[in-house]
């Protein structure tokens, strides 16, 4: 079975994928994504001055200047 992810296709068993429907770790890693529980701490959005800055804990990351989920999520 034949999945798209993003530009990608990715070839999987069907098992693998009955698998990966049931544990939200193994669908992320399906479709390359960095699954994250809500029980970590995440990237913080933060105004600063008339624009916003990123942060992870204390770290400020780089510039941001697109996600792939909107703010909103």
């Amino acid at each position: 079975m034949q999945i798209e992810a993003a530009d990608t296709v990715v070839n999987i068993s069907p098992q693998k994928l009955v698998d990966a429907l049931n544990d939200a770790r193994k669908s992320a890693k399906i479709v390359r994504l960095t699954y994250v529980s809500d029980s970590c701490d995440g990237i913080v959005r933060v105004k600063y001055g008339r624009s916003f800055i990123y942060k992870r804990g204390v770290k400020r990351l780089p510039i941001v200047k697109h996600f792939p989920v909107s703010a909103a999520w």
